[in-house]
């Protein structure tokens, strides 16, 4: 699996937003600064991580990005998700009939059981375990 660029920068984004006050919001020029986000990755980013609910934006004096839930309540998979869709190994695991050779093929098991292992490990990881320990990286 590889994950890319913009979904890197959205995991730095939510990481970022969990961080700060729960009461507030941070601008996008500050978010781009502070994690080094291409301006025009950012906005994308954004958009994205607002459909799937996960930020909330508003305009205007006082306006910026913020968390859309806890960030205890936000995991690594949600983010992914919302990035790059389900997560998925191989195209077999996403219907049963689409993989020409799973009813013989012994690694289909093999990926299934990865998969599920994989996915449970992502929904895991909270936004507040990433800040805390980008926090204990960082010495702050």
């Amino acid at each position: 699996m590889r994950i890319a660029r913009h979904t890197v920068y959205a995991i730095c984004v939510m990481v970022y937003l969990a961080g700060q006050p729960l009461d507030g919001r941070t601008s996008t020029g500050t978010i781009s600064e502070v994690e080094n986000i291409p301006r025009a990755f950012l906005s994308k980013v954004i958009s994205k991580l607002v459909v799937a609910r996960l930020v909330i934006t508003s305009r205007g004096m006082g306006g910026g990005v913020s968390l859309a839930r806890l960030p205890e309540e936000i995991t690594l998979l949600q983010v992914i998700e919302a990035m790059e869709g389900p997560v998925l190994l191989y195209r077999c695991l996403l219907r049963r009939g689409t993989c020409e050779l799973h009813s013989y093929h012994a690694a289909c098991d093999v990926w299934r059981d990865i998969q599920a292992r994989l996915v449970q490990d992502l929904d895991a990881v909270t936004m507040r375990e990433l800040s805390s320990r980008h926090t204990e990286k960082k010495g702050i």
